[in-house]
């Protein structure tokens, strides 16, 4: 709400309930609901109507078959904030809402985990967009002590001061060779013995090649630049941000299912073939010994900016998550098999630098 205000958007409340017939909710079919008194309400009858329209459509039309980047960029979606719309005018009694106050940070725990993450390009000059993401959210908006280290720098000593180590989505390949036998073993060694891996997206393959999951992963079949999908979890209204880039299909394979693609798949913005995502996980959990090693299929803190999903990363952070399944998919031949491959070096600074030359 007070993103809108600062682009001039008049923001109201209701001061009492008010029944609309013919409300829906984002991403479901229309109802009759009663409002209760306190809810938001935005009218579009106002100068800033297209802006409105813009931030609050949970699927705007793009008429034209060309995109970069995300094209859906529903504010509630992306925020996982319940909401929704009128089909018809409705008045209401309503009270203008002053500016609101810049939220304030997550309430954190007196036994705060420590926070370790894997920075594959440390030196300033250039970070990969992931690992930037990740070290806004914890030190600017989660405001969370973190240690961060190279691959060449995971030793038996350095995980020994961490509880939990967040691997974004960083190359599979350099980074598990980096590690080394000594590095790669160590990690093993750290998970069974009590450390949480929570890793994403490329995280998820290197988590297999390490041998601290036995999800198998395949290539999707879906496509497309980035669309906002609805998926159940354990916090409601969640909508992660899928792209076909780097987000590989999860098969649990005896891992438990934290969040997952509905059966009946709703996308804002451009994809194709997203009904081949039904039903597939987007977060799973596996205990090995006494630690355990939490994956995301898509990139849960897109650009800092997808507060929704990155709540489920904030959670998977301060503690293993709890299955909301577990796993039914036949058992795949061998721990840690896998159909995608490694990744060469090259693969994330030629997407991350196009058109910067």
């Amino acid at each position: 709400m007070r993103r809108l205000q600062l682009a001039h958007v008049q923001v109201d409340r209701l001061t009492a309930a008010r029944t609309v017939p013919d409300y829906r909710p984002y991403g479901r079919a229309p109802r009759s609901t009663t409002l209760p008194a306190g809810t938001y309400w935005v009218s579009m009858a106002q100068p800033q109507k297209h802006w409105v329209q813009a931030m609050l459509n949970e699927d705007t039309y793009v008429p034209f078959p060309y995109f970069y980047d995300v094209s859906g960029w529903s504010n509630p979606l992306l925020a996982g904030i319940p909401g929704g719309s009128a089909g018809r005018p409705v008045s209401a009694s309503i009270e203008r809402v002053p500016l609101l106050a810049r939220p304030a940070p997550p309430t954190l725990p007196t036994d705060l985990p420590r926070v370790g993450i894997i920075d594959q390009r440390p030196e300033p000059d250039y970070q990969y967009q992931t690992t930037g993401w990740l070290r806004w959210r914890l030190a600017r908006d989660w405001r969370v002590p973190f240690t961060a280290l190279s691959p060449g720098e995971v030793t038996a000593d350095a995980l020994g001061k961490l509880d939990v180590l967040l691997v974004p989505n960083v190359d599979a390949g350099p980074t598990y060779r980096e590690l080394g036998a000594d590095g790669r073993a160590a990690l093993a060694a750290w998970v069974q013995a009590g450390g949480r891996f929570v890793g994403w997206q490329e995280a998820t393959s290197l988590a297999v090649h390490l041998g601290i999951s036995s999800v198998h992963l395949t290539d999707p079949q879906a496509s497309s630049p980035g669309a906002l999908m609805r998926v159940d979890a354990p916090r409601p209204n969640e909508y992660v941000m899928w792209d076909e880039y780097y987000s590989p299909v999860i098969h649990p394979n005896g891992a438990g299912v934290v969040a997952q693609f509905p059966d009946s798949m709703f996308v804002s913005g451009y994809a194709e073939r997203a009904d081949t995502l039904a039903g597939t996980p987007v977060e799973t959990v596996e205990r090995s010994g006494s630690g355990s090693t939490t994956l995301f299929s898509v990139e849960p803190n897109f650009r800092a900016f997808t507060d929704g999903t990155a709540r489920l990363l904030f959670d998977a952070m301060l503690a293993t998550p709890t299955p909301l399944r577990a796993a039914v998919t036949p058992q795949v031949a061998g721990r840690g098999a896998t159909t995608v491959t490694l990744p060469t070096p090259a693969q994330h600074v030629a997407y991350e630098q196009r058109g910067k030359s």
